[in-house]
């Protein structure tokens, strides 16, 4: 965990540039492995453990790439929800800023019936799987 928090602490200095910049990077670019860093809470970011393959980020890894989530946002619709996040990417080593991005949670069917809820949704999915897709290699066909 202190690795991780170094790591967070590092990119958090880059924060405010990155809401300056644009477009979205290409995985060639990026380091390819991720933390995901709630920077509101200061803590790992659920969707850290929703990482597939060898994506997500060891403790002592030096080149990295940062998502730190600065906020989220329930989006409803007459008949259904979706939770938006709100993610500055930032690269280490160095904290280079990459950019602020709006990562478009799932959308699902509001609970339409008296006392139905929504404890078997997990909005970090949609995050985990765009941080994901954004550091997959580009496979060469």
């Amino acid at each position: 965990m202190k690795g991780w928090r170094r790591q967070a602490d590092s990119a958090t200095q880059a924060l405010a540039a990155c809401e300056v910049r644009r477009p979205l990077p290409t995985a060639g670019t990026l380091p390819p492995r991720a933390l995901i860093w709630d920077a509101q809470t200061d803590r790992l970011h659920p969707a850290l453990s929703r990482l597939t393959g060898d994506v997500k980020s060891h403790p002592d890894d030096k080149s990295v790439t940062v998502f730190l989530v600065t906020d989220h946002q329930f989006i409803q619709s007459p008949t259904t929800g979706r939770y938006d996040f709100m993610v500055s990417i930032v690269t280490l080593p160095n904290a280079k800023p990459i950019g602020a991005y709006t990562v478009k949670g799932e959308e699902w069917e509001l609970p339409n019936k008296a006392g139905g809820n929504w404890a078997d949704r997990h909005p970090e999915y949609a995050l985990a799987k765009w941080v994901t897709n954004l550091l997959k290699p580009i496979r060469k066909q």
